[in-house]
């Protein structure tokens, strides 16, 4: 395994992910990283890799597909459940099933309630199509890190 000076970009795994991060400093054969997050992390020579457009493997880059594909499973769930109270104006009733105590709750919400309901929809649906913007921008640029607080 070779050596990588400060500034470069390396590769790691943590928390079984591949994490793309820079080196920002050298200590005895342990290496200080930095995600793109700003989350630093300590790395011996062995258990770093190269980032190498070349030497990334298709594993890699499936993983960050696949990741991107179930962001976008959740928009569209999103979408769906928006679109489907967007433009109700009365007060409903939704009928709510615990699985563990076996019993159905029902909670009235009123025509502020919906309001309230809808901005939180529009909000979560504005935040993921932003995440997936993001996500596939890094795609573009060579990033196949999946960092699951993204």
């Amino acid at each position: 395994m070779r050596d990588f000076e400060v500034g470069e970009k390396l590769r790691l795994v943590i928390n079984q992910r591949i994490v793309v991060a820079e080196v920002v400093s050298i200590n005895a054969g342990t290496y200080t990283v930095v995600t793109p997050k700003g989350i630093n992390y300590r790395a011996n020579t062995h258990e770093v890799m190269p980032f190498d457009i070349n030497e990334i493997g298709a594993a890699a880059i499936t993983a960050k597909v696949d990741f991107i594909k179930d962001e976008e499973r959740k928009l569209e769930r999103l979408t769906n459940m928006f679109e489907n109270i967007k433009n109700k104006e009365a007060s409903f009733y939704l009928k709510v099933s615990h699985n563990n105590n076996r019993r159905d709750d029902s909670y009235y919400f009123t025509k502020t309630d919906m309001e309230a309901i809808r901005l939180g929809y529009e909000l979560a649906v504005d935040a993921q199509v932003e995440k997936l913007l993001e996500l596939k921008a890094e795609l573009e640029r060579g990033d196949y890190s999946v960092d699951e607080t993204d």
